[in-house]
């Protein structure tokens, strides 16, 4: 479960917020509880219940590091009482590099929204170039199965050289597969901690693309929250993408790797045609558009910064929301 959440928000002299500063929620004996980095707004998620650190959330502090230059906040405000603001006394200087890692199910249960994504696929590393100019974009692949199936994981590490990322995944096949769980552990491992991030990166993010569950055992399920603070750390944004299969407990889990990792949670609908029947969201409502449209807006979300050289425009850009919306209910019901 994802909680006891803390918000900082760094900014320069000017205003301007800092990417890629490294976040430390930390007990008041120093002992380190959650690690993140900062988003291109300046802004940092640290969860406190996703350790096993004791803590008092009154006690907390937030210690901040950029290169040589370290900040703290003091008795760090919990989320529902306000968000940590800090300043850190650099010149501007944005990195314009964007790592993007597709993270795929290649089931044969996806056999007929394989064929339909990797079209996709293509479009948005293609459709990405038009965001800037001047961002510095590398694509990479990991397809997975499941243990005992031709292969557990297949990847493609990071290449600024689009044509190679495209003819990659459109190589890529469904097979395998024949139960419901699949290793979803093992590719957000290989995509985590297998590929070739950079430190320097404006925004690292993976698109998770999958329509079964990871497997469900206390093993497994201590994985994936280490996986998720792993990601945290190092400043990987992971957006869940589901596709027709997935059920309420695996979409809970989903919201939750998103939550962790400050991601979004995304999913196909039968508008699409594409596939069996899609789950409906527990959200009261929700915007269908078109998947390239949806992947392009989050990258283009997920990586703009105002230039150096102007002033702190009001930013009206349409962030994907992770909020799920609850209508009121009978407490006396607890389906």
């Amino acid at each position: 479960q994802v909680g006891d959440r803390f918000t900082v928000q760094v900014t320069d002299p000017s205003g301007l917020p800092i990417a890629n500063v490294l976040a430390q929620l930390l007990t008041k004996d120093d002992e380190v509880v959650y690690t993140a980095r900062t988003d291109n707004t300046g802004k940092a998620e640290l969860w406190g219940t996703l350790t096993n650190i004791p803590f008092a959330a009154k006690k907390m502090n937030i210690r901040l590091q950029l290169a040589d230059r370290v900040e703290w906040i003091v008795k760090a405000t919990p989320f529902e009482k306000g968000i940590n603001s800090a300043t850190i006394d650099v010149s501007c200087n944005q990195s314009q590099k964007v790592d993007i890692a597709f993270v795929v199910d290649a089931t044969g249960s996806m056999s007929d929204e394989l064929i339909y994504l990797t079209t996709e696929l293509n479009d948005v590393i293609f459709k990405s170039k038009e965001i800037s100019s001047t961002l510095n974009f590398s694509f990479a692949n990991v397809f997975y199965r499941d243990h005992g199936d031709a292969y557990v994981t297949k990847k493609q590490n990071f290449t600024r050289v689009l044509s190679e990322s495209v003819a990659f995944i459109s190589q890529q096949q469904a097979g395998g597969g024949g139960d419901f769980p699949e290793a979803v552990d093992v590719a957000l491992d290989t995509a985590i901690n297998g590929l070739a991030w950079r430190e320097d990166a404006r925004a690292r993010i993976v698109f998770l693309i999958l329509d079964a569950p990871p497997h469900n055992n206390p093993e497994i399920q201590q994985k994936l929250v280490k996986l998720s603070a792993q990601a945290a750390a190092k400043g990987i944004r992971i957006v869940p993408l589901v596709a027709s299969g997935i059920d309420k407990s695996t979409e809970y889990l989903m919201r939750s790797i998103a939550l962790a990792t400050n991601g979004t949670y995304a999913f196909l609908t039968d508008d699409s045609g594409i596939g069996g029947t899609h789950l409906k969201p527990s959200t009261n409502s929700y915007k269908v558009e078109i998947l390239n449209d949806l992947l392009v807006r989050i990258i283009k979300s997920y990586t703009y910064m105002p230039d150096c050289s102007q002033a702190l425009p009001e930013l009206n850009l349409p962030y994907p929301s992770d909020s799920v919306q609850v209508a009121s209910t009978d407490s006396a019901n607890t389906d």
